[in-house]
């Protein structure tokens, strides 16, 4: 027995090493993309964590710094490149410190996530450019690497409830500068000068005059509303579950849901009602008088809703699907025509525009095909596909157990409002992509959600685990 589990600390001590050494090569890869401000941010995250041995502020570091992609003179590209940075040098440092690793035996996740970079590996090796789909492998390497040291280290397992309470105040403040943004426009310190460059282009200009999408801090409308939502869901969960606070969450959720809005994002508002009924239905709220009394609510404002002429058009009600969302057409357009041409092995990451460029029928080149799993089959193949569909599955399944398991009012609490933050961002990736697994800012929260998430499972009136134990104590 005591070999056995010799053998099994010298596997694991080996996995650290192997894991270590990605972590240098994303870092290099990712130094590739802008060498000063990775470079600038790894000497600083390197000093203070082994100085004040507190990896667990660049975890905090990062939960902050969700919402700041484009302000000021920093670009997209400087913020993206900063942030993988720092989740990989924490990520490492956690893994390598991590002492409960018994943890790892209940991962829910664990084969989702081996195919997706299984297969994402054969895809970056096949594919026509090896070295720009490396970058693509290095951001999913860092999530799943991210998410496993805080998930081992048990660092948010006492802490889970402040993490959403951080992101639904971020939320808020996102709601109000999209606000602010969709009545004003982006001139002076509501913009920075990449979101004026893309107010040129006329991205976010809407079908009123005088009135465009807002995007707050972040790169795009989208991932604006994305965020928005993830801030309303939260607000909604804990006004139904803690009544002392009832109404000025109502009151939050309303304005976040405004700062959807203000994106003009329909995925974002058909995520944000997505999350919020899963959210209420695991944790046991939509009861049958409940759900009479919504209805009988919901349905005359949603007649008088659709009567309204802007009400239609902010929908885009009566209009074909051309019209609604013409990139999200040709990228679908552009997908099956590269499926059909590369149905066994993925096209690689970062490739979709090229290999979209010159396809019969497709007037714009989209970056990717504006879907989750669309995304995932054409850029990995079938086996990638899978592990997209298996990640879903895997999150409504320990979603609802880990929501309906918990007995303490603020683990419910946690779990059912991680469930509807994960759903509304899968809803969301019907029209979008990026925001579950990646690099992207949303990615990166959503892996650290996950790692707060698993280790409170099977938590409830029979047989709690040691690490329901601790965020009992929250």
């Amino acid at each position: 027995m005591n070999e056995l589990r010799v053998t099994k600390s010298r596997i694991m001590r080996n996995f650290q090493v192997l894991v270590i050494l990605l972590v240098v090569v994303v870092s290099g890869a990712v130094l590739v993309l802008h060498p000063a401000s990775v470079m600038l941010v790894l000497a600083l995250v390197a000093g203070l964590v082994f100085m004040f041995e507190r990896p667990d502020l660049t975890i905090w570091a990062l939960v902050i710094a969700t919402p700041l992609e484009t302000f000021g003179p920093v670009t997209f590209l400087m913020t993206k490149s900063a942030k993988l940075a720092l989740a990989s040098v924490a990520a490492a440092i956690l893994y390598w410190n991590s002492t409960s690793r018994r943890l790892g035996d209940a991962d829910p996740y664990r084969w989702p996530l081996l195919l997706i970079v299984t297969s994402g590996f054969f895809s970056t090796l096949l594919a026509r450019s090896p070295w720009s789909s490396l970058t693509g492998l290095a951001s999913i390497l860092i999530f799943v690497l991210l998410y496993q040291s805080v998930r081992m280290s048990g660092l948010l397992v006492r802490k889970g409830r402040d993490v959403l309470q951080v992101v639904m105040w971020l939320g808020s403040l996102c709601s109000l500068l999209c606000l602010a943004q969709s009545l004003f426009g982006y001139d002076g310190l509501l913009g920075s000068p990449e979101q004026r460059a893309m107010q040129a282009e006329g991205v976010v200009d809407t079908f009123w005059p005088g009135i465009e999408r807002g995007s707050a801090t972040m790169n795009g409308p989208s991932v604006a509303g994305a965020f928005c939502a993830i801030g309303g869901v939260i607000a909604l969960t804990r006004a139904l579950v803690f009544r002392r606070s009832r109404f000025p969450m109502i009151g939050v959720a309303l304005f976040c849901a405004g700062g959807v809005l203000a994106t003009f994002s329909r995925g974002a508002l058909l995520g944000l009602l997505a999350g919020c009924g899963f959210a209420c239905w695991a944790m046991e709220f939509l009861s049958k008088k409940r759900l009479w009394l919504i209805g009988a609510v919901a349905t005359p404002l949603i007649i008088v809703s659709v009567a309204a002429e802007d009400v239609r058009n902010y929908l885009r009600l009566g209009s074909d699907l051309v019209s609604v969302s013409e990139s999200c057409v040709d990228a679908w357009q552009a997908t099956r025509t590269i499926l059909a041409r590369h149905p066994v092995f993925g096209i690689g990451f970062y490739e979709f525009r090229e290999f979209a460029q010159g396809i019969e029928g497709v007037s714009d080149t989209p970056l990717h095909p504006h879907n989750g799993f669309l995304k995932a089959l054409v850029e990995e193949g079938p086996i990638g596909g899978l592990g997209y569909l298996l990640y879903v599955a895997s999150f409504l399944k320990t979603a609802s157990r880990g929501t309906r398991q918990s007995a303490d009012e603020s683990l419910r609490w946690l779990h059912g409002t991680i469930a509807g933050v994960g759903v509304s961002l899968f809803t969301q990736e019907v029209f979008d992509a990026n925001l579950t697994i990646g690099g992207s800012s949303i990615a990166i929260l959503f892996a650290i959600l996950l790692a707060v998430q698993v280790p409170g499972l099977g938590i409830g009136c029979k047989t709690p685990s040691v690490a329901g134990h601790l965020a009992l104590q929250t």
